[in-house]
């Protein structure tokens, strides 16, 4: 179920633990619900049905499971890779987040055409 829990008659998801994992991505181009999202240099299809707001070739979305969850405003843009670059590079095996984001990078670099 990814990062949801089900629970009798109680669905959450990770917005309600206040965190979710998302690889920040640019867009390449975008063509009904989908769009073309190069992922620091793999481009890969994300859907575009639950992103908070349209988004349009050179912007940069929050890619979690497929689904763009969130345009990254343009004043955010550097930071949110910065930070996404230290988070990768930092930790040890025990930093599941480091660990986690490595292993994004990793299945991604893998499937590079």
């Amino acid at each position: 179920m990814g990062c949801s829990l089900w629970l009798p008659h109680l669905w959450l998801t990770c917005y309600d633990f206040g965190m979710c994992l998302g690889i920040p991505g640019k867009v390449i181009g975008v063509q009904g619900m989908e769009a073309t999202v190069d992922f620091f240099g793999v481009r890969r299809q994300v859907r575009l049905d639950v992103v908070d707001e349209p988004v349009a070739p050179g912007d940069y979305v929050l890619n979690h499971v497929g689904f763009a969850i969130r345009r990254i405003p343009e004043c955010e843009v550097e930071e949110t890779l910065k930070l996404f670059a230290e988070l990768a590079a930092a930790g040890d095996d025990q930093d599941l987040l480091a660990a986690d984001l490595r292993a994004e990078l990793a299945a991604t670099r893998e499937t590079k055409k």
